[in-house]
């Protein structure tokens, strides 16, 4: 994902480019304290972005993983950073030193007017009371989770059309309106510009954050597609997740 609202600038690939390394920048120097291993995350990240299509946060963490340069908690910690980043406007980010790109710097074009007033008001992500989530199975809960949510997904383009520009921006007023935080939106947007792709999700989130992101997603269709249309699909999804293995180990009644 280059910015959470690429699809709707154009061929703009420069700006998202800046755009991401800033983002990536930002979130390691919040999450780790020294310059080696900053420096060492951010290359890897260059030579990621190089062979790979999109930058999806969840499996640039992944590998990251795999390379065994960082634990699971710092995965978790790193992945929270990153969308909260990637969901700021540009002039928000810190600069990366130029000398850690492999390239000529080309000129760093500031965001829509359009672009940051849709985040502003997600700058200060609120924290609403919650019980204590039930002990759950990771996995399963995963697997459940992605099939409600990419039923959801596909039965909104269906209905309103594959238009991921608008439908970020519809993310963006449900995010606000369920008080959700504001990584939560950049997750879902990332998974949109991933195309659904099940590793464009991170499986290990919490259930509460499971609840919060499906939230968003049905408000974002109600908003959209009509309530009706929310509705059928968000209890069609849960019907279809039921029929799973992994819905008779996780119950999709625990994602609403």
């Amino acid at each position: 994902m280059n910015t959470p609202f690429s699809a709707s600038r154009g061929d703009s690939s420069a700006v998202g480019k800046n755009h991401r390394r800033r983002a990536v920048f930002t979130a390691l120097t919040e999450v780790f304290q020294t310059t080696d291993r900053i420096n060492a995350l951010f290359r890897f990240c260059e030579d990621f972005c190089r062979v790979e299509p999109k930058f999806l946060v969840n499996r640039f963490l992944m590998r990251v993983e795999q390379k065994g340069l960082i634990n699971e908690r710092e995965r978790q910690t790193l992945a929270k950073a990153l969308y909260l980043a990637l969901a700021k406007p540009y002039d928000a980010l810190s600069r990366y030193p130029a000398q850690m790109v492999d390239e000529e710097p080309q000129e760093e074009v500031a965001l829509n007017p359009a672009e940051t007033t849709a985040f502003a008001a997600l700058a200060q992500p609120s924290k609403p009371n919650r019980p204590p989530a039930p002990a759950i199975d990771a996995k399963a809960a995963h697997k459940v989770f992605q099939t409600v949510l990419a039923h959801m997904a596909n039965r909104l383009y269906y209905s309103y059309g594959r238009r991921p520009a608008r439908i970020g921006l519809a993310l963006a007023g449900a995010t606000a309106q369920s008080h959700a935080e504001t990584h939560t939106l950049s997750m879902l947007i990332d998974w949109i510009d991933g195309d659904l792709e099940e590793d464009a999700i991170p499986d290990n989130l919490p259930l509460d954050e499971m609840r919060t992101a499906l939230r968003v997603l049905y408000l974002a269709s109600c908003n959209l597609s009509g309530r009706d249309s929310a509705a059928q699909a968000l209890a069609q999804g849960m019907r279809l997740a039921g029929t799973l293995r992994e819905g008779q180990v996780f119950s999709p009644k625990l994602l609403v």
